[in-house]
């Protein structure tokens, strides 16, 4: 069975990404609205201009701090920002309820 694998990057692609998600708004919305399973959703942090992740991990955070998770196998971090994958990775409530690891995403 092949990986249900989603990507937030304003940039880059995952070739065997089912989905691509390009801004936080696009994502949120997106998530909010999924009711499957996502084996590896990938994280950039920042996306373009102002645009950054944050929103995202805070919204996934919120529904499994609220009881109401998402089904994510696994979150990978592959952000090239130093300080954006150190915050991303060290908050407490994605690893508390996900398993959450650094990956690299070629351009």
């Amino acid at each position: 069975m092949t990986a249900y694998i989603v990507v937030i990057d304003d940039l880059r692609s995952h070739p065997d990404a089912a989905v691509h998600l390009r801004t936080s708004a696009e994502a949120i919305a997106w998530l909010g609205a999924f009711d499957g399973e996502i084996d590896e959703l990938w994280l950039d942090h920042d996306l373009g201009g102002e645009d950054t992740i944050r929103p995202v991990v805070h919204f996934i955070a919120e529904r499994a701090f609220t009881g109401s998770p998402l089904s994510i196998k696994r979150i990978v971090v592959h952000t090239a920002n130093p300080a954006g994958a150190a915050w991303i990775t060290s908050d407490n409530v994605l690893n508390a309820h996900y398993q959450v690891v650094r990956g690299s995403l070629s351009q």
